[in-house]
């Protein structure tokens, strides 16, 4: 993590609540600042959030929260799908995302309506639209691949 880039996400950590802009900005923005992540992504019953030493974090925004403060995101899809949705609110936090290779192609979710910016996550690219040209597909839930 640059340490410019590791400055702004505290910035933005401790400013939240005078930065939001949207109703629930304001409903997180106590776990904003107990659990000190920037939120990147919202599911329904967690939330995934970047700290300024670049650890994705989860954690739970059910009112019967199955667990406790936070856990580590450690899925690759799961970050990276993270770091690429909270990447559409803050631009700066593309320097974290992975460069395309020069050989990478196209996703196929790439144009699928239902795998449009702000809907479903691909779990093949993870959002990122692209696939590096050698990557073995994800099988379909259906068992197409």
């Amino acid at each position: 993590m640059p340490p410019e880039l590791s400055a702004w996400i505290a910035a933005r950590i401790a400013s939240y609540p005078a930065e939001a802009t949207e109703p629930y900005h304001h409903w997180e923005a106590a776990a904003v600042g107990e659990f000190a992540a920037l939120p990147l992504i919202r599911h329904w019953f967690e939330t995934f959030g970047l700290r300024a030493d670049g650890e994705v974090v989860r954690w739970s925004t059910d009112g019967d929260a199955p667990y406790p403060g936070t856990q580590p995101v450690e899925g690759r899809c799961d970050w990276l799908s993270a770091l690429v949705e909270g990447a559409r609110r803050w631009p700066e936090l593309a320097a974290l995302l992975p460069a395309r290779p020069p050989a990478a192609v196209a996703c196929r979710c790439v144009g699928h309506p239902a795998f449009e910016p702000g809907k479903f996550l691909c779990p093949e690219c993870c959002g990122l639209r692209w696939v590096a040209a050698d990557a073995e597909p994800v099988a379909a839930a259906d068992g197409r691949a």
